[in-house]
């Protein structure tokens, strides 16, 4: 049986950082998209939206189509 080194695994496996493009905070982009919603400046993409007016489905707020 071989051991593991823990430091070397965690390193290895850790998800990518993402920057957020309003305020710069790091998170971590599991899926490749990048920051579509930030917890520390509230930034949202607004990647889906449902109900009628329009609200996201991340944040709640209204989306307006320009």
């Amino acid at each position: 049986m071989t051991s593991v080194n823990a430091e070397l695994f965690h390193r290895e496996y850790d998800p990518p950082m993402a920057k957020c493009p309003k305020c710069g905070a790091e998170h971590e982009d599991h899926d490749g998209l990048g920051v579509l919603y930030c917890s520390v400046c509230f930034y949202c993409e607004h990647p889906s939206a449902s109900e009628s007016p329009l609200r996201c489905d991340i944040c709640g707020r209204l989306v307006v189509i320009e």
